[in-house]
């Protein structure tokens, strides 16, 4: 009986659309583990096929060529939109796009203040000349009437 052929474009789109983060890879490539780290260091899940391990590797990777028009690995791919390799991955962190697609709320700022005290607060508006973002952190006890402390704008 003869081998059954396996469509490996159909087996690449399984993959892409079976996993949120999904990333063709080989073993040995330092980018691969590059873009792997990056992943983990963000508390990403992530499926990575090992092209080189497989025996159809190389089939599979001819498939993700046609499809995404990238002959490289690492081939990265979240929520089915293709990112691209190593330097595309590390691109789409900084900007956002990872977060955006995995509609991961993140917060980054370079100065948390809690209390705005006027020790706090100068030092916030202080930061935030220095071009720094900044976040103000308080709370205030409403008063008997219910009033509450208004908001602060610079």
């Amino acid at each position: 009986m003869a081998p059954v052929a396996r469509d490996q474009k159909a087996i690449v789109l399984d993959h892409i659309q079976s996993n949120d983060v999904m990333i063709f890879s080989k073993s040995y490539c330092p980018f691969c583990v590059k873009v792997k780290e990056l992943f983990n260091g963000m508390n990403i899940k992530y499926k990575a096929l090992e092209l080189d391990l497989q025996d159809d590797g190389a089939e599979l990777q001819e498939a993700l060529l046609k499809l995404s028009g990238q002959k490289t690995v690492p081939n990265v791919y979240i929520k089915g939109t293709h990112i691209g390799g190593c330097d595309d991955t590390f691109a789409a962190k900084s900007n956002g796009k990872i977060n955006h697609l995995l509609n991961v709320n993140s917060y980054d700022y370079d100065l948390i203040v809690i209390g705005g005290g006027s020790g706090g607060l100068a030092a916030s508006k202080e930061a935030a000349v220095l071009g720094k973002k900044v976040a103000v952190c308080d709370f205030v006890k409403p008063t008997p009437k219910g009033t509450t402390w208004g908001e602060y704008h610079m």
